[in-house]
This record gives structure tokens, C-alpha cells and sequence, in this order.
């Protein structure tokens, strides 16, 4: 199974965006540039359909010199239009991952994607996919290390179904007081058993921000 890392931003009270879904910028610059050099250590960068939609990331690396990882979309219910930024840069390797039925029979979207040299992989089971076989699938591929930068509900799937190893998280100086959670898991922990990073470190980053990362406790 390859390394999968957990990456996102969030506020000292734990939101990614604001009440009207709002996310640029929660950190800054520094801390942006530092996302950048995480990208660079992984073999593949993975986000949902919404993160897509609703950011149009290109999730290629930037401000370093250093190799451009697969970037890889999980859209069960091809939400993609094909016109995302994602799909329109060629410096590197693109995967979308589908439903199998939407490649039986191939859409526009479908067609489209793969004349922009989109590699795309059918899935069975539903829209919604297990994290354990989108990494194993993802594995097959080669890849063999993946960082998940979101949205908040592809975080929580990972976490909910403990498919992680390390996790990489920026603090901001920065209270909203509501908004979009970081990850809202399915099945909120109680305060005596929570989720808890291990082998745990804090770099200070600038403007008060801080990166803290950890490991997975395992069983």
C-alpha cells in the first residue's frame, strides 16, 4: 500500500473556509510555499470533485524546483466538465477516478478528458469510494506515496477509515467562529478517545502560523 500523508489549513478554531464557503486565504505565503515543497515529496496529490469545482486548482508544483507529483481526482459522480485547470496542464500525469459504468459507456466528459491525455481509471461499487481501494488502485499504478489535500469530506473518509500514515496540518492565527470544518468525521470521536497524532513536531511559520505534522497511532 503506498504512504499517504494528510494535508490542509485550517483557523485556531478548526475551519478550511467561511460560512459562505470562502478559503482564500486562511494562511499565508510562507505556508503556501511550504505546501508547495510537501507536494514535491510525494509521488501523487489527491482531491475530490468539489475541491476541483469549487477551487479549479492546477495542483502542480510551484516557487521550488522539484518534480511535479500525479495528480489525481476522485469524481464518482463525474461532476468534471473537463474545462478545469487540472485537465488543461500537461506537466504532468493526470488520473480520474470514475465509476466503471461512465467508461462502458463514455460521455462527452469522458471523451474529451481522454484526447487531453487524462488517464482515467474505472472504479466498481457506487459513487462513493472506499479509500482502502482507491489507494491499492492508485498503487497498481506505481505510485507509491499519495497526499491528500481535500476537500473536508475526502479527509474525513481517510480518517474515518484510518487509510493514513502521517498527517500535515497549518494553523492560522486566525478565528472565524464558524464555517466549513476541517474534517467532519462520520463518527465524531468522544474527548477520552480522540484521533491523536504521534512522533508529533511544530514548525513555526510566519505571521504566528504553525505547521504541525504526526503519525497515525497504529493498532
Amino acid at each position: 500500500m503506498p504512504f499517504v500523508g494528510l494535508k490542509w489549513a485550517q483557523t485556531l478554531d478548526g475551519f478550511i473556509a467561511d460560512v459562505r464557503g470562502r478559503s482564500r486565504w486562511i494562511t499565508s505565503e510562507s505556508s503556501r510555499r511550504m505546501a508547495h515543497v510537501l507536494r514535491g515529496g510525494y509521488d501523487a496529490v489527491l482531491v475530490g470533485a468539489g475541491t476541483v469545482l469549487a477551487d479549479d486548482p492546477r495542483l502542480t508544483v510551484r516557487h521550488i524546483s522539484a518534480r511535479q507529483p500525479v495528480r489525481v481526482v476522485l469524481d464518482g459522480r463525474l461532476l468534471v466538465t473537463g474545462s478545469e485547470k487540472v485537465f488543461n496542464t500537461r506537466n504532468a500525469r493526470t488520473i480520474l477516478l470514475t465509476q466503471g459504468r461512465f467508461l462502458r459507456r463514455p460521455s462527452s466528459v469522458i471523451r474529451l478528458l481522454m484526447r487531453r491525455g487524462v488517464d482515467i481509471l474505472g472504479m466498481e461499487g457506487g459513487a462513493h469510494f472506499s479509500p482502502r481501494d482507491v489507494i491499492k488502485t492508485l498503487g497498481v499504478e506505481g505510485v507509491t506515496s499519495v497526499l491528500v489535500e481535500g476537500g473536508p469530506a475526502t479527509a474525513a473518509a481517510f480518517l474515518d477509515t484510518s487509510v493514513w500514515d502521517k498527517a500535515h496540518i497549518f494553523v492560522s492565527a486566525t478565528l472565524l467562529g464558524g464555517g466549513t470544518s476541517a474534517a467532519p468525521l462520520a463518527k465524531p470521536r468522544p474527548v477520552a478517545v480522540p484521533l491523536k497524532l504521534h512522533h508529533t513536531a511544530a514548525m513555526p511559520m510566519e505571521h504566528g502560523e504553525m505547521l504541525i505534522e504526526g503519525y497515525r497511532q497504529r493498532p
